[in-house]
């Protein structure tokens, strides 16, 4: 049996060995040339994410058939495509080789060769080898603002973000009402750039906005995207809208005029390796694109303490407006997403609708935002914040519900690691969670922390009672906890016990939750029940 196997293997090595010999030495000869398309070497010079396309034609001079035949093409020595070709006897075949670019700015060699392999009988291979260089250009730097005019600003802002912040500015931007990194702008730029970016985002790589408003009630938006997009792609977007479009080449050198309503138009062009668009609301944004406006503001004061060393910048906002400078920053970290700002006292005005911790002599106040459409889930954002300085200072998490202490925690510590020092403001509570028994106990102090309520009970009766259960449920049969306490008349006692919906311990966070407090008492020789209630605005 063994040796019937060895005969096969050495069978098979032989039949590929001859076939290998044959197809080399006795195959027929190919007579095939390489060329570009238009006979000359292309000089090309493009800006990151463009698209580099290079016609070319290989030739079959000869009478025999290229069968199966590859093309190889080599950007840098990396091999990026390679194409099959069947090609008779004095035929020719168009090919195209597209390449887009990636960040890498410097100049590169592009290598194509027929028959890499050298698998075919080739007359003469020179001719099967073309050469040729692009450059990837540096793009200009980002400055959207210096597209807007400089005289009579009244208040301008500068935005900077990549994908993930277009993804996370907007699911904060229209979930929860957090308006920095709300790239839509106001109406009616937001009715076309909201849906384009939204659009376009997995192509976008990085967008800068700037926005200037005027003493005369006018105002200006400037868009700036870098990534894989066609220059052409803003009016495909408004004839998608059914805008009114009209494309300029001479004196603008191409540019798409939009109208978005009266005296409101969006000019769009392709220059400095961006994607360029300027909204404006007074006279034709064409009058403005060839200017040159001095930059305006970089960041606000402060902005450099948001940056998180653990932490990887998305998006960062600056605004100033008169003496009003805010600055926020959309970092992410190993939790999930992170924004952080730093805008000038009176957001909180000190009243707390969440929970008030005192770190160090400094007040925080932490509290989950209601998302504008439905209710907290299994994932919440959770706000802290500290007036400190004449500065407010918040950070905001995405984060599990049932994580909420933990990344209390953790916003604190961001904040601490502003470094931002001086005078805080205390809070005062703004909750108003309540519970009632009616007339046989007065109830106060209620609290629901992580699924577990904490409330103050007082007898109201005439003569003193032994409390010997009590429960705590957010729907179904209840769960009672044994007691065994004496109340003496007006005499009050703090409960702690854990809540349940249906026979499930709850957890996490509640916004607007109703409790069954069920409490079991004998008073004598009678036994009794009453049913409490508890009504939970905010939890921990």
């Amino acid at each position: 049996m063994k040796n019937e196997v060895y005969f096969w293997i050495a069978f098979v090595v032989i039949v590929l060995a001859v076939a290998l010999y044959v197809r080399l030495y006795y195959q027929p000869q190919l007579d095939l040339q390489l060329t570009f398309a238009n006979s000359s070497q292309p000089a090309v010079s493009l800006y990151p994410y463009q698209k580099l396309s290079v016609p070319m034609e290989i030739s079959n001079t000869g009478s025999a058939t290229a069968t199966n035949m590859s093309v190889g093409v080599y950007v840098d020595g990396n091999l990026t495509t390679l194409y099959r070709v069947y090609l008779p006897g004095g035929k020719s075949e168009p090919i195209t080789f597209n390449f887009t670019t990636s960040y890498a700015v410097g100049r590169h060699t592009v290598y194509v060769v027929i028959d890499p392999d050298k698998l075919y009988n080739i007359k003469n291979r020179q001719d099967t080898q073309l050469q040729f260089n692009f450059t990837e250009l540096a793009p200009q730097a980002a400055a959207p603002n210096s597209s807007l005019p400089s005289n009579g600003i009244a208040g301008q802002t500068l935005l900077n973000s990549g994908y993930g912040g277009i993804i996370v500015g907007s699911y904060l931007s229209y979930n929860y009402s957090i308006s920095a990194f709300n790239f839509g702008g106001p109406e009616p730029i937001s009715s076309f750039l909201y849906p384009f970016l939204n659009l376009t985002a997995s192509y976008d790589k990085e967008v800068s906005i700037a926005s200037a408003s005027y003493g005369n009630g006018t105002y200006a938006y400037s868009v700036w995207l870098q990534g894989y997009l066609t220059p052409n792609v803003v009016g495909i977007a408004a004839s998608g809208q059914g805008r009114n479009i009209t494309n300029y080449t001479e004196p603008y050198g191409g540019v798409s005029l939009v109208k978005l309503g009266r005296n409101f138009t969006l000019c769009s062009w392709y220059s400095g390796g961006w994607l360029k668009m300027l909204f404006y609301n007074g006279s034709s944004c064409l009058g403005m694109i060839n200017s040159t406006y001095g930059t305006h503001i970089d960041y606000a004061p402060l902005y450099d303490k948001l940056v998180v060393p653990n932490g990887t910048l998305e998006a960062n906002y600056s605004a100033v407006s008169g003496n009003e400078l805010r600055t926020s920053a959309l970092v992410v970290q190993d939790s999930g997403f992170v924004y952080e700002s730093i805008w000038p006292e009176g957001t909180v005005k000190g009243v707390c609708q969440g929970l008030i911790d005192d770190v160090n002599g400094t007040p925080f106040c932490s509290t989950y935002l209601v998302p504008n459409f439905g209710t907290i889930g299994n994932v919440s954002v959770v706000r802290t914040s500290a007036d400190v300085n004449d500065y407010n200072l918040s950070v905001v998490a995405i984060t599990n519900t049932s994580d909420l202490l933990s990344q209390v925690s953790d916003n604190i510590g961001l904040i601490n690691s502003f470094g931002i020092k001086g005078s805080a403001i205390n809070f005062t509570s703004g909750i108003n969670n309540t519970c009632v028994f009616g007339g046989y106990f007065q109830c106060s102090g209620m609290q629901l922390l992580n699924g577990t309520a904490t409330f103050t009970v007082k007898n109201l009766l005439d003569s003193k009672v032994r409390l010997t259960g009590v429960g705590c449920d957010k729907a179904g049969a209840p769960v009672t906890v044994p007691l065994n306490t004496t109340l003496a008349v007006n005499a009050s006692t703090t409960l702690s016990l854990k809540c349940y919906n249906d026979g499930v311990p709850l957890s996490g966070a509640y916004v607007s939750l109703a409790l069954d407090l069920p409490i079991n008492y004998t008073q004598g020789n009678l036994t009794t029940s009453v049913l409490g209630h508890g009504y939970i605005e905010v939890s921990g």
